[in-house]
């Protein structure tokens, strides 16, 4: 059965759960039929992200909890140890084929199952689409920035001590999580990976093929690892493709799924609609609109849609008091593992 997920990140303001609202509207109008979302809540406190926010009949939405403050002092560890437990509820809860991930400030414009599933039979050996070599306008995208922290991460001794940058107290990775680390980068580069390569966060798609090796290698058990790290999540899930055995594929030319950038829209908002992209990132910083303008006029899309047919009924949310690349960019695909 052709089924997926949908995995959201939900920082801990009061404005990331409106942002989230927003994100889950535009999934459910174009994509209905999504079975399943994980919302990582990072507040301080569970705040019932489940009971908070509307959803199709027929859809499972969860709120997977990340760690509590003093278990992930790195600046996105916490983030990286709440993407792996979303992941591996979805591995161990559905048989979803893929995974849509979305930072809050990301956005569905138009359908993304069926070119999801096209890519997915295009690449069988691809754990990770999105903005892969080049981005959406058809530049070459610069890892250089992250290679740095993954190739420090990878050596055997490090005598910068910065423990909420690398996760070390010891400058050697003998044991521990140092040495995990430094073993998991090591089994990707002998699958031909470069340090810091990825496919551009904010909104990308991983196949079940990753979610089940991953699982299989115990790599979502060994998440903590990453707490007291800077380590970005989507560099993270790029070497742990190639550490499984797979590659990463560039889905972001125009009439693909996903156009992002890291700050900003890479176009105008009527561009990227008639450009056919199905995944937007970043409504906020934008230098041509507000993030209020930019959800105004995708809100306004969405409406008019629903004036020309029957309403997609949505299950309520329950009101819970606050808690105290150029067109087929091929993806390089490692071995099998």
């Amino acid at each position: 059965m052709k089924t997926w997920a949908v995995v959201l990140a939900c920082g801990p303001t009061d404005a990331e759960i409106e942002r989230v609202a927003d994100v889950l509207e535009s999934v459910f109008h174009y994509e209905p039929g999504t079975r399943w979302v994980a919302v990582i809540d990072s507040g301080e406190e569970d705040r019932n992200l489940a009971a908070r926010f509307a959803k199709s009949p027929g859809t499972t939405l969860v709120g997977i909890r990340n760690p509590k403050p003093g278990r992930a002092n790195g600046q996105w560890g916490g983030l990286c140890v709440g993407v792996l437990a979303a992941y591996q509820w979805v591995v161990r809860h559905t048989d979803a084929r893929f995974v849509i991930k979305y930072d809050s400030d990301a956005l569905t414009i138009n359908p993304f199952a069926a070119p999801m599933f096209q890519a997915l039979a295009d690449n069988p050996l691809s754990g990770v689409f999105g903005s892969y070599l080049r981005d959406c306008n058809g530049y070459t995208r610069d890892y250089r920035g992250m290679a740095g922290l993954m190739k420090r991460l990878h050596r055997l001794a490090l005598t910068e001590y910065q423990p909420n940058r690398f996760g070390r107290r010891f400058p050697l990775a003998l044991f521990g999580r140092p040495k995990t680390i430094r073993d998991q980068i090591a089994r990707a580069l002998a699958n031909g990976y470069h340090f810091g390569e990825h496919v551009q966060g904010g909104a990308y798609g991983v196949s079940r093929e990753l979610l089940n090796r991953m699982e299989r290698w115990g790599y979502f058990d060994q998440r903590l690892i990453w707490a007291d790290t800077e380590m970005s999540e989507d560099v993270m899930i790029g070497m742990y493709a190639l550490a499984v055995g797979l590659g990463l594929a560039g889905l972001a030319a125009t009439g693909e799924v996903f156009g992002v950038k890291h700050v900003g829209l890479p176009d105008t908002v009527e561009r990227l609609v008639e450009r056919g992209y199905s995944v937007i990132h970043s409504l906020k910083n934008d230098p041509r609109l507000s993030e209020a303008e930019i959800r105004a006029f995708f809100k306004a899309r969405r409406q008019a849609d629903l004036s020309a047919a029957p309403p997609l009924r949505l299950t309520p949310a329950v009101s819970v008091a606050p808690a105290a690349v150029p067109s087929g960019e091929a993806g390089r695909a490692s071995p099998g593992a």
